[in-house]
């Protein structure tokens, strides 16, 4: 489902990378993308995002909600890859360096 996109009811992109995702793996797998995606987030009183690390980090909210679409700024579009590979895989190593460990 990750690889092919099918069925995608939610589009994530980062700088100039896009993704097709799925927002019932989304969000009962983070929370984050849940308050993000159901329309209950706010930047300013979340916790469930470490800000503090990427103080420069901007996401365009509430439009996700109504949108179906998460525009993430400020982040390495590898960043973003990984985060989402874990979310659906829970693998902690990237599908790359699966590939190269599995040679």
């Amino acid at each position: 489902m990750l690889e092919s996109g099918n069925f995608s009811d939610v589009t994530v992109s980062c700088a100039d990378k896009t993704w097709k995702l799925h927002k019932a793996i989304l969000c009962s797998r983070s929370t984050w993308f849940e308050k993000a995606l159901t329309g209950n987030f706010s930047v300013t009183t979340s916790k469930l995002f470490p800000w503090h690390l990427c103080s420069n980090a901007y996401i365009n909210l509430p439009q996700e909600a109504k949108t179906g679409h998460v525009d993430i700024k400020n982040f390495e579009p590898e960043a973003i890859d990984w985060l989402i590979n874990y979310i659906y895989t829970g693998s902690k190593l990237h599908p790359f360096c699966l590939t190269v460990l599995n040679r």
